[in-house]
């Protein structure tokens, strides 16, 4: 402002020169770029900034499936039928016929796969006697699935003397390479409730479709016309290896290969940072071209497991050197400028008024329609689609098209997409109210709804 004043003032006792005009023309050219570069920075934080949130929230998810799972595996402990039974089975001679044992096996660890979901099957190896044919819940599995499986949790287990072990395991015709028949499996050591003697292995394994849904958060029926994610989430456990991905072909691989700048960024030690992002470049495409990527993590709580997030930046930032030139050109400009203007003398006008409190409403929700207003209001109070459409007498595929249009008008993807914008603009129910009763022609229905 006061340059502007100094110019403005310059120019009555000055004459109009070029250096005037070279000055202006740098100052304005050189203004402009920096804003161009502050709006590029600004979309890069923005997609990083919300998918940490939703890290943080995806992280919590696993970590109660995966209580809910290792909590099937403890009831072995405690439940003496079923640890009896598991014990006649370990120290009976037969090998073969085990139909007696199995059945009970089979119908409880049913049951307990229709309250986790993700339980796919479970399968119980004897520890004495490893030509024995284990107990499964389904007969589903062959010799070629559960003899990998054994090979490769078996001993890690017994190792853990009690504790949970998760692991990556594959068919024996099968390579890590390959996008079939990989298992993510949950595994315990079983002990006799009295003796404490070792009996056997339980072996969870889970559906790695949808603990993926979980991980990625891909899931959503009501916005199945949302645009496609970009980015991609995996979870990897204390030894690199991930254990959950999207893509099953990566599951079991070395997060060094996977994630952009993992050797040298990311955090490896349990006293390390729980939570953070940076940016690294990696070969991405068909045409294997270089772009960069935001990389973001969080620490599943109470375990050694991270969720990874990689989304493409489809802005590059401009280089340093480049930010240095157009800083020195803005600050040329001003020399220039005042140097023509040497006899004038910047005052700031003491006239203007003072600025005024931002509104509490934001412009993106005064631009929805009126019926659009209060698909939000309902929105934020919490109501499902069947629930709104009663309120508005309406079917609730209208409903469903309503929010189609909101997201698509607000930029988002999704139901809790848009709850988080209006509580980034601290948009709340009193709010809106006050703004409906200064603006009644704005909403299509009687301000009492909002009530």
């Amino acid at each position: 402002m006061a340059l502007g004043i100094a110019v403005l003032r310059g120019l009555e006792k000055k004459p109009f020169s070029k250096r005037i005009v070279a000055g202006i023309s740098l100052a304005l050219i050189s203004f402009a770029v920096m804003v161009v570069d502050i709006q590029r920075s600004i979309k890069q934080e923005d997609p990083a900034a919300y998918a940490a949130k939703i890290l943080v929230l995806r992280s919590r998810r696993i970590a109660e499936l995966a209580a809910s799972i290792e909590a099937i595996s403890f009831q072995f402990f405690m439940n003496r039928l079923l640890n009896t039974t598991l014990s006649a089975y370990v120290n009976d001679a037969e090998r073969y016929d085990i139909s007696k044992w199995n059945t009970v096996f089979s119908q409880h660890m049913e049951g307990l796969a229709q309250t986790v979901p993700e339980i796919e099957d479970a399968i119980f190896f004897a520890i004495p006697d490893p030509n024995k044919i284990p107990l499964m819940m389904t007969d589903s599995l062959t010799r070629a699935t559960y003899q990998p499986v054994r090979s490769i949790i078996m001993q890690k287990a017994i190792a853990a003397s009690g504790k949970s072990v998760w692991d990556v395991c594959m068919g024996a015709s099968e390579s890590a390479a390959q996008n079939v028949n990989k298992l993510l499996v949950c595994a315990r050591l079983i002990t006799n409730i009295d003796t404490h003697v070792p009996l056997g292995v339980l072996v969870l394994l889970v559906n790695p479709d949808r603990i993926a849904r979980a991980v990625s958060g891909s899931s959503w029926d009501e916005d199945a016309n949302a645009a496609p994610k970009t980015d991609y989430t995996l979870l990897i456990d204390e030894n690199s290896k991930i254990l959950v991905s999207a893509s099953l072909s990566q599951i079991g691989l070395q997060a060094q290969a996977q994630v952009p700048g993992f050797s040298e960024h990311f955090p490896l030690n349990k006293a390390a940072s729980p939570s953070g992002k940076y940016k690294a470049r990696a070969l991405s495409g068909a045409k294997a071209t270089q772009g960069l990527f935001w990389v973001i993590y969080e620490r599943v709580p109470d375990r050694l497991w991270t969720l990874v997030s990689i989304l493409p930046v489809s802005v590059d930032p401009l280089p340093l050197f480049f930010r240095i030139f157009i800083i020195a050109g803005f600050a040329a400009s001003v020399w220039l400028i005042l140097s023509v203007l040497r006899g004038g003398e910047a005052t700031p006008d003491q006239s203007q008024p003072p600025a005024q409190h931002l509104e509490a409403i934001p412009d993106w929700f005064k631009a929805l329609a009126p019926r659009e207003k209060v698909v939000m209001v309902l929105l934020l109070k919490g109501l499902s689609n069947k629930e709104i459409a009663y309120h508005l007498a309406i079917r609730e595929q209208t409903v469903k098209n309503y929010l189609h249009g909101i997201y698509k008008k607000l930029g988002v993807q999704d139901r809790f997409s848009a709850l988080l914008l209006m509580q980034n603009a601290h948009l709340n129910i009193e709010t809106i109210k006050d703004y409906a009763e200064k603006n009644p022609s704005e909403f299509s229905v009687s301000i009492d709804i909002l009530a």
